[in-house]
């Protein structure tokens, strides 16, 4: 619900303001949703992604990451951050 509440808003703002809405950016919104919010919120993301250039889904959860075909993994270690294209 918050979810399509978000994107709605943003959509409003975005005619309003005379402004195109090409990406969405979701962070970390996945912590508090058992197994079955987690399904429905990555059917959610998958049903809306023709509406947008791009969906940024940044998470550490493994089920969230699963969801995806494209993903882009950043791990740190003492060197520094290193970034890796998974297709």
């Amino acid at each position: 619900m918050a979810f399509a509440l978000r994107v709605g808003l943003s959509r409003v703002i975005a005619k309003r303001s005379g402004v195109g809405l090409d990406f969405l950016i979701i962070d970390e919104g996945f912590g508090s949703l058992d197994a079955e919010g987690l399904s429905q919120i990555l059917e959610a993301i998958h049903r809306i992604k023709d509406d947008f250039k791009l969906i940024l889904v940044i998470s550490h959860l493994d089920t969230v990451l699963e969801g995806f075909a494209s993903r882009i993994l950043v791990t740190r270690d003492a060197l520094g951050s290193h970034a890796e294209v998974l297709a």
